[in-house]
């Protein structure tokens, strides 16, 4: 009874890890194949060069983003940590 009540709310979240799974798997399939990267990329800058530019310099700065976001969630992780280790027990 209880197992089907779960079951039925709990489909989003098996869908969104679903789908989760599935971006690891591909990351880690262009991680093997980067010879196919690079095909893609070659074929890009031929076929449209303008489109190309374009979206290297989106894919620059969502880079240059998640570095920043990166560097200060190490930030406020290790001002957090500190704060935690004050506390008396």
């Amino acid at each position: 009874m209880q197992r089907d009540s779960l079951g039925q709310h709990i489909w989003p979240v098996e869908n969104l890890l679903g789908a989760g799974d599935r971006a690891v798997e591909g990351v880690h399939w262009l991680k093997g194949h980067p010879g196919a990267v690079v095909a893609a990329v070659a074929a890009l800058v031929v076929v449209r060069p303008k489109r190309a530019w374009r979206l290297a310099k989106r894919a620059f700065v969502l880079y240059r983003g998640a570095i920043s976001l990166t560097g200060r969630f190490a930030v406020l992780s290790d001002l957090l940590g500190g704060i935690q280790q004050q506390k008396p027990r």
